[in-house]
């Protein structure tokens, strides 16, 4: 009877936990995003997300999120990286320390500054400041370079005491907005920025894992 008991539960029990196992390390990513984006919701009165702007040349810029705050308009550019980061405004390639490894990478703000160059193309006589925002677990011993947030930084943000907002600054988002493109998440995917966190294979398995652990005992007591 003791053995048939652990048969009967002691199996979806454990198929259970291999399910917890796999899903616990969504559920932390998507409160991350959960908290981040509730942070950068506060920072300004209103956000526009994955959208093209004419940089004034021909082509297209590409913003991932634009701010409309009390001091003017703030770009944000997400930079997922844990580890030891070291860089400079002027550094051409920057270096993040993972252990044993160096990644090198390119300089972000440079990319922050071809985007305040298009706002400035569209709206010269409002303030335009960029960040990078760096997402990960990360730390910069040698200090932060300027234009560069962490959540850190998000949170000081958000906490900072929010001012009206100009009629001039509140036109200027309006423009902006009708002149903005959202993106085609199909075809303007490779403009997006890589998604934290695991394959959705995690969660499918998981849910089969669950649902074996559901069905095993209905299936063993009432099988002939």
């Amino acid at each position: 009877m003791i053995l048939a008991g652990l048969y009967t539960w002691g199996v979806p029990l454990v198929l259970l936990l291999l399910a917890l196992l796999l899903v616990l390390p969504l559920l932390r990513q998507w409160r991350t995003q959960r908290r981040m984006e509730k942070r950068i919701s506060s920072v300004g009165a209103a956000q526009l997300k994955n959208v093209l702007l004419d940089d004034g040349m021909g082509g297209q810029t590409f913003f991932e999120r634009l701010l409309l705050t009390p001091n003017g308009l703030l770009l944000l550019l997400s930079n997922r990286r844990d580890g030891i980061i070291f860089g400079g405004e002027r550094m051409d390639t920057w270096a993040q320390v993972l252990g044993n490894r160096t990644i090198r990478f390119a300089n972000p703000l440079y990319q922050i500054e071809n985007q305040l160059a298009t706002l400035r193309f569209h709206l010269p006589k409002v303030p335009v400041v960029g960040n990078v925002m760096f997402t990960g677990d990360c730390r910069f011993p040698k200090g932060k370079p300027q234009g560069v947030w962490t959540m850190d930084d998000l949170a000081v943000a958000g906490n900072d005491e929010q001012h009206e907002i100009a009629p001039s600054y509140q036109q200027a988002w309006e423009e902006i907005g009708q002149r903005a493109r959202a993106i085609d998440p199909v075809r303007d995917a490779y403009l997006l920025p890589v998604k934290e966190g695991g394959s959705p294979l995690r969660a499918w398995l998981a849910l089969l894992l669950a649902g074996f652990a559901l069905g095993w005992p209905l299936w063993f007591l009432f099988s002939p």
